[in-house]
């Protein structure tokens, strides 16, 4: 196998893995939750966000990473 074959691996594991900078994951940050991996491929789960609800849910999320981001800045 060639390490290409891999980089979508790579990628997934920096996109969930936790950033001191963000206090979070670049997931996190994006959808307001941590990456939930099923257990079953097999029985889909449908658990959207949708409107008015998800757009107040990245505003808090976005505004929380502001803040940490000030914080490391002294």
């Amino acid at each position: 196998m060639k390490w290409e074959e891999y980089l979508h691996l790579v990628e997934f594991v920096c996109n969930n893995s936790y950033h001191e900078s963000l206090k979070m994951s670049p997931f996190e940050l994006m959808y307001g939750k941590r990456c939930r991996i099923p257990n079953n491929w097999s029985i889909p789960e449908d658990n959207l966000m949708l409107g008015p609800d998800m757009l107040l849910e990245m505003e808090h999320v976005l505004k929380q990473v502001q803040q940490n981001l000030k914080s490391l800045q002294g």
